[in-house]
């Protein structure tokens, strides 16, 4: 599915985490920057979505609280490289 503009991107993005986890936070300057930069490099979106889902499946078994998008860049960096 290709979005139309980097503003679609970045609000799909949030709102999957936010009604598939119930996860949400205030959107700092940073967490604007790491979306628009998945969006800039051309990350599919299923792919992100498929990080958040690893991700969020290993902190809840640790019993840590999603804080920002950072906690996702390793494994969208690790995913899009391989």
């Amino acid at each position: 599915m290709e979005l139309s503009s980097d503003y679609d991107f970045i609000f799909n993005i949030i709102n999957y985490l936010a009604y598939k986890y119930n996860i949400s936070f205030f959107i700092t300057s940073k967490d604007f920057d790491i979306l628009y930069s998945w969006w800039e490099k051309k990350i599919p979106s299923t792919m992100i979505k498929e990080s958040i889902d690893n991700v969020v499946v290993r902190w809840k078994k640790r019993d840590k609280q999603i804080s920002g998008f950072s906690n996702f860049s390793y494994e969208v960096r690790k995913k899009y490289k391989s």
